[in-house]
């Protein structure tokens, strides 16, 4: 599944040759994990944070291709003109882990940065879809386009099912591992949101 996403994720962002990724999430959330499994299976550097160093600082001194970041970060980091300035310098600027307050995407493509808005969970292996352009990633609510493999489908009550090779096999209940998904694949997210063509709005 870690692999599995990680390719999936790679091909969405295109990434140069020898990109580098800092590890600006802790590991033992799935999107920190996730850092770390894209850039062994892309080739990619892995630039980690000193103890303790916060990221802005790491960010101006590690000089990364590409961020991964919760909401929190990026509006702390666009506070900042020198963190602001060098996070619009990147190949990409994952969004994600959380919803976005409104107004902060568009203040983050407004300021130039790179912005892609990503939607997935632990149980997906991070995430499944993510936006594709920069119309994409400013509109609040945007979740963007599934990856290639992944399918995405809304019920008529507005609950959101995904269908992924990255989904985990479920969790361990009293009668043993108890799958995710129901009988076709499709597993319940849990979140409300709509379909406008193939993107997502969450």
């Amino acid at each position: 599944q870690h692999r599995d996403a990680a390719w999936g994720a790679l091909g969405r962002l295109d990434l140069p040759p020898g990109a580098r990724w800092l590890l600006s999430l802790p590991l033992h959330h799935v999107g920190g994990l996730a850092i770390v499994h894209r850039a062994g299976v892309g080739d990619l550097g892995l630039l980690v944070p000193g103890p303790g160093e916060r990221l802005g600082d790491a960010l101006l001194r590690l000089r990364p291709d590409v961020v991964s970041l919760v909401p929190t970060q990026l509006a702390r980091l666009l506070d900042e003109p020198s963190t602001a300035r060098a996070l619009a310098g990147l190949h990409a600027v994952l969004l994600g882990g959380a919803p976005a307050p409104r107004g902060l995407r568009q203040r983050a493509v407004e300021a130039g940065i790179p912005l892609v808005v990503t939607y997935g969970m632990t149980e997906t292996t991070a995430f499944v879809v993510a936006s594709t352009n920069p119309a994409e990633a400013a509109e609040d609510g945007v979740a963007g386009r599934a990856l290639p493999g992944v399918d995405v489908r809304v019920d008529a009550e507005g609950r959101i099912y995904v269908r992924t090779p990255t989904l985990a096999l479920g969790t361990y209940g009293p009668r043993g591992l108890e799958p995710l998904a129901d009988a076709e694949g499709w597993f319940a997210t849990g979140d409300r949101g709509r379909l406008d063509g193939d993107v997502l709005h969450v």
